[in-house]
């Protein structure tokens, strides 16, 4: 059990107490673009903050315990693990082995090499000195601790002259108590917060021990013997090198039994009213001053996951602090962390462990877990060998709160939403809630119970209240079942003869709410029940191979879809010509350290490799690929052979692909080179499956191959052939009928495709006052088509009263009859009597990059807008591609927050960055990406009737409506 250290105070909310102290600005130098500050309570006198930064430098996450020392009911404890005296453990497990122990953080350095280690510096604790090392630490170069001396709380540097005094006039100097550092040369004294007895001593070293009760020798042991180490004494270790060694120095008789003992450590502080000692690391600020780092500062000008310790300037509040690094914050140098500290009215400081020690842990207000509140570096915590707790005593009362938490708040209809309910008194005590002892009540909308889980069974809004006798906490829901689009995957599901499966549906609902539809709210028309049936959303195969079509429906929704059962194996290429192998040969290719290849290389090479097409053997057809080859893996090539293939294309998903070789194979692996339509490249190892026996084609072995997912069409690129033998090898290795393995074949299916969707202000007024047009990407045309369908745009657009060129542009204004603005890759404000447009900077990957001062801008904008619609264009789409994937979830979040705490405003997130047209609605926002010129080729057609698209919006009586308007529109004829 531990004894804590009660220190008096008040809880303060206030998180940021910061008077007549140096400005921070002194020591951060960098801009500050954006900060959001949460913080919540953890107990009496313990609050959690955690603030995140987008500066000039990057993100910067700061994770901050901020303690009140005047409250009666905090204190701290020095956390050590119960798996023996220098043991390491995680910082949670230490602190649940703490007594009401709230909150913690990673403490002084240790060497990371061992399993059991001391700690760097000292520690003293009930009455106790826990470890200390003699006369370390007496200078400002060393580490400094965090001391508590008459409930008085200061960082200083510690240190301590440790000496033995008999009554025969004998000193004896002790390097350390409870350390193992010096013990093989040393005495050393070890009492019972080191542990029971002495086995884990004896580990290390074999020595004699002086066994000291109540300051008298007790007791002396000989190597080879383990003792128990007094409760109210300790044990005196020696060395053997030390009491037998060339001067036969006598330690044993000034010991021996009945010897009196004074055990006096002298400390460089008043100890008379010493509670702790806990050490750490360099000084990190003086008297609001930064400290020049010492050796005690790890890579001072290096940005590292850095903890601290500080106290504020008025002795109120001790502050642990962690910033994190190596990961999306980028950390912080001593010279940064001493500005954050001074941010927080910090004036006294000291480092801790970092880099992958910083770790800061507490409990969540209502409930009993101890959960890590930073990102440690490492990815997971690092074991530690000691932490720094934060104790609450608070006393319980009888004024209590509950707090009723669902797990969304919006949901379809049939959905589930699963509640927990929480309770705490006034001083923050958890209080344990049973679900037998509250109950619920439903306003507004009705549903099922199971436990704490409720499912609407009426769409609406309506409030559910929990009851724990006379306390109540409610929460508002809502329900939805009508959709203004549902989205279907896979639009075909292929599967094997007697193989399940099920579509995956998503729907867009009211403010843009994106979720899965529950089963009971889907539909499913089978057109050829013979080939299956669906059950509870699960397809049934009849056994039966073929396809059919599948109209999904949700709500007044609908959407065509297939499933195809059975597979089919298609030969692709029978190598019957020379045109399908690529006449380069790349062989044997180089390593890259070894001298560049030159022309004669390549004529050896080919000399001794070289493919053509066999027709004496063959595994089908008229002819098979022969690959002779010839290596030498003493020589400075690599052991490969590469057969380019040229004109390949798999253009519809398949799931194996395989070939038959022959020849002396043993030694080789085989594998397919294949690029896909996102120009990515992947190596398909092949794995030999069967040996046919046939008359014609004997000894042939089938080597087969699983695909990833791939982006098509793919091209087969080149057969590999690795080398994995050890000696000179050469001859021909025969390749035939390259095949994939497909589902059943899917050509010619019609889908009743809606291209965007089903949004009911997606449309065109008969009458309106205003029409804003946007056109996308016009720059870097490279074809005579580009400039046909510009043309067009020109003059399509002119039907406007304002044009905006989103994205890359290059256009000649002069051929628009409507105003005409150019998005040129900076932050502007265009306002309309109805819409206000923003332009934001993005080209280099986001707002940061390419103009950080935006994030200082944009939200002052949005908030100061009296305009109902805003439409915000830039050219990259922070769900996708941009560069830094938290900057584009920050920008949706700062949108989406501002759309609901709005209301009724209605926001549009225009990007050009695509070769699709796309729209959609998510959560209060609509992302409508825009290709402009940009499209996709494929066999040098494309269609016209599904490419060029204008986005029209429309004002009529300050009511905003949009349009995508197709510039080459098909016409139907009757």
């Amino acid at each position: 059990m531990h004894k804590n250290i009660v220190l008096i105070a008040i809880l303060m909310l206030i998180i940021f107490p910061v008077t007549n102290i140096p400005s921070f600005a002194t020591i951060r130098d960098e801009d500050i673009y954006r900060e959001e500050r949460k913080s919540q309570i953890v107990a009496e006198g313990v609050v959690y903050e955690e603030s995140s930064f987008l500066t000039s430098k990057g993100w910067v996450d700061i994770h901050v315990i901020k303690m009140d020392l005047n409250n009666p009911y905090v204190s701290l404890d020095i956390l050590r693990s119960i798996d023996g005296y220098g043991s390491k453990n995680q910082l949670t497990d230490l602190v649940l082995n703490g007594e009401d122990v709230v909150a913690g953080i990673n403490g002084s350095f240790f060497n990371t090499n061992y399993a059991k280690t001391d700690i760097i510096g000292d520690e003293y604790e009930d009455d106790t000195y826990v470890t200390v090392q003699h006369n370390y630490n007496v200078g400002a170069s060393g580490a400094a601790s965090i001391i508590d001396n008459g409930n008085q709380m200061y960082i200083d540097f510690f240190g301590a002259s440790i000496v033995l005094n008999a009554g025969n006039n004998f000193r004896l100097y002790v390097s350390g108590i409870n350390r193992t550092t010096n013990i093989t040369s040393y005495p050393i004294i070890f009492n019972s917060k080191a542990g029971a007895n002495t086995s884990e001593i004896s580990a290390i070293i074999d020595t004699y021990k002086i066994i000291v009760t109540n300051g008298i020798v007790t007791g002396q042991a000989l190597p080879g013997r383990n003792v128990d180490i007094p409760e109210d004494g300790y044990i005196i270790v020696l060395p053997k090198s030390l009491v037998i060694n060339s001067t036969n120095t006598d330690y044993l008789t000034p010991l021996k039994v009945g010897t009196a003992l004074e055990l006096s450590v002298d400390t460089t502080i008043n100890e008379d009213n010493l509670k702790m000692v806990f050490t750490g690391g360099g000084k990190i600020l003086q008297n609001g001053q930064l400290v020049t780092p010492t050796s005690m500062v790890v890579e001072p000008n290096i940005r590292h996951p850095r903890s601290a310790l500080g106290l504020t300037a008025d002795g109120r509040y001790l502050i642990a602090m962690v910033v994190d690094g190596r990961g999306s914050s980028i950390g912080a140098t001593h010279e940064e962390l001493a500005g954050y500290l001074l941010d927080y009215g910090v004036t006294e400081a000291m480092h801790l462990d970092g880099g992958g020690s910083s770790t800061i842990v507490g409990t969540e207000l209502g409930y009993n877990s101890v959960d890590v509140l930073n990102i440690p570096s490492d990815g997971a915590q690092r074991r530690v060998v000691n932490g720094l707790g934060f104790v609450s005593n608070a006393p319980p009362t009888d004024d209590i709160t509950i707090e009723l938490i669902p797990d969304k708040r919006t949901v379809f209809l049939g959905d589930t939403i699963q509640f927990s309910v929480i309770g705490y008194d006034s001083t923050y005590n958890t209080i344990d809630i049973s679900k037998n002892d509250i109950y619920f009540i439903a306003l507004g909308i009705s549903g099922t119970w199971s436990d704490l889980k409720f499912t609407p069974t009426i769409a609406g809004t309506g409030k559910i209240t929990c009851y724990y006798g006379n306390i109540a906490s409610s929460v508002n829901i809502s329900s939805y079942n009508t959709f203004y689009d549902i989205d279907v995957t896979p639009a075909i599901l292929s599967l094997n003869k007697n193989e399940t499966g099920k579509f995956s549906v998503t729907g867009t609902s009211v403010g843009g709410f994106v979720d899965q539809v529950p089963a009971g709210l889907i539909t499913y028309k089978v057109t050829d029940q013979s080939i299956g049936s669906f059950s509870n959303g699960i397809f049934i195969p009849t056994g039966k191979s073929g396809f059919t079509k599948v109209v999904v429906t949700a709500g007044s929704r609908s959407v065509t879809t297939y499933v195809t059962i059975g597979v089919e194996e298609l030969t692709i290429s029978g190598f019957e010509t020379a045109d399908i192998f690529n006449p380069v040969v790349l062989m044997n290719r180089f390593q890259e350290d070894i001298n560049p290849i030159t022309a004669e290389d390549i004529t050896a090479i080919n000399v001794n490799n070289h493919v053509s097409l066999s027709q004496s053997t063959l595994y089908a057809g008229q002819s098979s690929l022969a690959i002779s080859y010839y290596i030498d893996p003493m020589d400075i090539y690599e052991n490969k052979v590469i057969v380019g293939v040229e004109g390949v294309v798999i253009e519809d998903p398949v799931t194996k692909i395989d070939l038959y070789a022959k020849g002396v194979l043993q030694d080789f692996d085989i594998s397919l080179v294949i690029n896909d339509d996102n120009n990515e490249n992947y190596e398909i190892p092949l794995i030999a499956k069967t040996t046919t026996g046939t008359t014609g084609n004997t000894g042939w072995i089938n080597y087969e191959g699983n695909l990833a997912s791939m982006a098509y069409p793919i091209t087969v690129a080149s057969v590999k052939l690795n080398y994995t033998g050890a000696g000179l090898v050469s001859g021909t290795v025969y390749i035939d009928d390259l095949a994939t393995t497909g589902y059943y074949g899917s050509e010619g299916f019609m889908f009743d495709y809606e291209p965007f969707i089903n949004d009911p202000i997606l449309k065109k007024p008969s009458t309106y006052n205003t029409q804003i047009s946007i056109f996308g990407a016009t720059a870097g045309r490279n074809r005579l088509l580009d400039e046909v369908v510009l043309s067009k745009v020109y003059e399509e657009v002119s039907r406007a009263d304002v044009v905006f060129f989103a994205g890359p542009t290059n256009i000649d204004k002069q051929s628009v009859a409507a105003e005409v603005i150019i998005w040129n890759d900076s932050y502007k404000i265009i306002d309309y009597p109805d819409v206000r447009v923003i332009e934001l900077a993005t080209s280099k990957g986001g707002l940061f990059l390419t103009d950080p001062t935006q994030w200082k801008v944009f939200e002052q904008a949005l908030t100061a807008t009296s305009q109902n619609n805003i439409i915000i264009i830039g050219d990259k789409d922070p769900r996708s591609t941009f560069e830094d994937e938290r900057e584009g979830e920050l920008l949706q979040t700062v949108m989406e927050n501002y759309a609901a705490k709005t209301g009724t405003k209605q926001i549009f997130y225009v990007n050009a960055s695509g070769y699709d047209f796309e729209v959609s609605f998510e959560n209060g926002i609509r992302y409508i990406t825009m290709n402009g010129l940009w499209y996709h080729i494929n066999d040098h057609k494309i269609n016209l009737n599904d490419t060029f698209y204008i986005l029209d919006f429309y004002i009529s009586n300050h009511q905003l409506t949009y349009d995508v308007r197709n510039i080459y529109p098909k016409i139907e004829v009757e």
